[in-house]
């Protein structure tokens, strides 16, 4: 009788030996599929360690972190559509899992809060990070940040305040923070208010490109076009083979009638950009129109077509020409 009770402990301990290395073994491949960016098998993997142990928090937080806003750490590029079908598949993995532990208590949650976000469920999402103690946490400031912009997209304004509400609650010496109130107040209308907060991002961050690059567009949206001017070409020296970067230049040119500017930068950011990307070469139509070139406004609509087939402007530009 002990010995066959020796030979069954031995045999389930064997058993649970061989489920906890399928189980880990399909954790060390689908991180191994997530550094190759390889995000749909990652995704497939982590499913399958789901099922397997529907109690276990490791696989689910794991399929909601692949889902989670890229960021300076976590640096991948990712499309929204894949972004929001696996976070849906995080949320129902994760219905079943509870942590007696508060640290993956809190992983549990903040991986919940985005795929809720990210299937629409903004207020259900906000919900989530508001009832737990995320203090410091910069995971769960920047979650809340993405929320706000997911919410501005939608035309959700009061929740996106809610969402930077709580992620300055979380973190409240974050400038970037400024940033996003401000963009707030933009999608509102309230440019002067932004330009405001823009102003003081600035102060903190004189540097740095992305916090003048939003001052000067919001600069440009109340028609201060010659201001905006001037700090879009100061970002462009930080910038000098970027596209945008030029075209922002070119853009900022048109508005405040320097023609020829704008021509050259648009001929630059057309050089830079990529093949298919028609809105250097409708810029540049626009500027060459300003100086009365026809051929070069034809030229540059015409290639705008190339680059982009569909390009309503460019057949509307053409057609207007030919008149």
């Amino acid at each position: 009788m002990s010995s066959f009770l020796a030979e069954s402990a031995y045999g389930q301990a064997r058993s649970r030996r061989v489920s906890n290395a399928v189980f880990d073994g399909w954790l060390v491949r689908a991180d191994q599929a997530i550094a190759r960016g390889q995000v749909p098998r990652a995704v497939s993997l982590l499913e399958k360690a789901a099922r397997f142990r529907p109690t276990d928090p490791r696989a689910p937080i794991r399929l909601a972190e692949t889902s989670l806003p890229p960021t300076a750490e976590r640096a991948m590029a990712r499309t929204h559509l894949a972004l929001a079908s696996s976070a849906r598949r995080a949320l129902s993995a994760l219905s079943e899992c509870r942590s007696a532990d508060p640290a993956t208590a809190r992983d549990i949650r903040l991986a919940r809060a985005w795929g809720r976000a990210l299937a629409g469920e903004i207020g259900e999402a906000i919900a989530e990070i508001e009832v737990a103690d995320f203090r410091l946490d910069s995971r769960a400031r920047d979650v809340a940040r993405e929320i706000s912009a997911l919410a501005v997209r939608r035309g959700d304004l009061a929740l996106a305040d809610r969402a930077i509400e709580v992620a300055t609650r979380i973190d409240p010496q974050d400038p970037t923070l400024l940033s996003d109130q401000a963009a707030i107040h933009l999608a509102r209308g309230q440019s002067h208010q932004a330009i405001a907060l823009f102003r003081q991002v600035l102060q903190t961050r004189p540097d740095d490109p992305s916090a003048i690059r939003d001052l000067a567009g919001a600069l440009l949206a109340v028609g201060d076009s010659e201001a905006a001017l001037a700090l879009f070409v100061r970002v462009r020296s930080t910038c000098p083979n970027d596209a945008r970067c030029h075209l922002d230049v070119a853009l900022a040119a048109l508005e405040a009638h320097e023609f020829e500017q704008a021509v050259r930068e648009a001929d630059e950011a057309l050089r830079l950009a990529a093949s298919t990307d028609p809105n250097p070469s409708l810029v540049l139509a626009a500027a060459h129109s300003a100086l009365g070139h026809s051929a070069e406004t034809a030229r540059a609509f015409r290639e705008a077509l190339r680059r982009d087939p569909r390009s309503a402007r460019a057949r509307e530009g053409l057609r207007a020409l030919a008149q």
